[in-house]
């Protein structure tokens, strides 16, 4: 970071009659998932312009990150910011418990990193998109939290500590503007999955709905404290709590690939580590959810030094079928989910599972 570059870039011709392939390589703390659709929007833009030769010629960037963070160290002084302060202390007395191990000497590293994917199908995706918020007054995020909380807290026999990332591109500033701007925008705060009190399945989704819509601005004021507060003992104890050992985050909509375009399409290849192997992974547990194609996709990431892939894989199931129980409540239970075993295990795995089992 200190010598640079951040900003890597790479084209291939690949012989005769085959497209080129540009490769883009940028560090993670000059861009976010956001920041790729501002670039690769521009890059078309770029492209088409040159091709028709009309100069280059793109819309002005918004807020500079530099200028937010600025901003942000502001506000942690504000009254706003420390009236927070008492809601995430509360988080003091959660009574949580550890997730199990398989292994419990193994060490949670980077170079033990592996990863189970699992899919939902068309039909229940695009019940949890539209149906479920439709009916219940909610979001896709809620839906993916109550059946994410089901599926830990019956696994840890008790509440579970998550840290949920968000975008952090909130409008905290009526003069700010990050429509356009490239950099890296997170929220990261704690939030108690408790177990399930009962009920309908419509009632475990405005459970959650109800918790997340009272914590203010995404979340952003618990790292403001934490990090930037001017109270010193609030940021001390904050920086105490427990460390969660399961990090949530929902993209939304994946990127949708151009085809046909002067850029063309992503590619599909490999990308390879992107952290290095000698690094401490911060969760025992990352569950990212994401849609693209029409299909709800979802990635379990974890060290196999310390669970097996049969355990893993076990609770991607059981998230899965959660996630179908609750948003289509009025379906039969029974559903097959597929699941990719990358990293520590390997091949193809099918779990069957109905109301009961779970």
């Amino acid at each position: 970071l200190e010598r640079g570059p951040v900003v890597r870039a790479l084209l291939f011709g690949r012989g005769a009659g085959k497209a080129q392939r540009l490769v883009l390589v940028v560090h993670h703390l000059a861009v976010d998932v956001f920041s790729w659709s501002v670039l690769l929007g521009d890059l078309e833009t770029a492209l088409g312009q040159i091709a028709r030769g009309e100069p280059v010629a793109l819309e002005p960037a918004t807020t500079p990150s530099g200028e937010w963070a600025q901003r942000l160290a502001s506000y942690a002084r504000t009254d706003a910011a420390r009236r927070e302060a008492p809601r995430w202390l509360a988080l003091e007395g959660e009574d949580v418990r550890p997730l199990p191990r398989d292994h419990a000497a193994g060490r949670n590293a980077e170079a033990d990193d592996a990863f189970v994917d699992v899919e939902l199908d068309a039909p229940d995706t695009l019940a949890l998109l539209e149906d479920a918020p439709r009916r219940l007054g909610s979001q896709a995020n809620d839906v993916l939290l109550a059946a994410l909380r089901r599926t830990l807290t019956a696994w840890a026999g008790g509440a579970v500590m998550a840290d949920l990332e968000g975008h952090g591109r909130e409008d905290l500033f009526a003069d700010a503007d990050l429509s356009r701007t490239v950099g890296w925008f997170t929220a990261i705060h704690p939030f108690a999955l408790r177990p399930d009190a009962g009920g309908a399945a419509e009632r475990a989704v405005t459970r959650v709905r109800d918790r997340l819509r009272a914590i203010p601005s995404g979340g952003v004021g618990f790292g403001v404290l934490r990090h930037l507060g001017a109270d010193a003992a609030v940021a001390r104890r904050l920086r105490a709590l427990p460390a969660a050992e399961v990090l949530f985050l929902y993209v939304g909509k994946h990127m949708a690939g151009g085809g046909g375009g002067l850029f063309g399409s992503p590619a599909d290849a490999p990308l390879g580590p992107v952290r290095s192997p000698r690094a401490l992974r911060s969760h025992l547990l990352e569950v990212t959810c994401g849609v693209s194609g029409g299909r709800l996709g979802v990635r379990f990431r974890y060290s196999a030094a310390v669970h097996d892939c049969a355990t893993i894989a076990g609770l991607a199931g059981h998230f899965l079928a959660h996630v179908r129980e609750l948003a289509r409540p009025a379906v039969p239970h029974r559903v097959a989910v597929r699941t990719n075993l990358v990293g520590a295990g390997a091949g193809d795995s099918w779990f069957m599972m109905n109301e009961e089992a779970q």
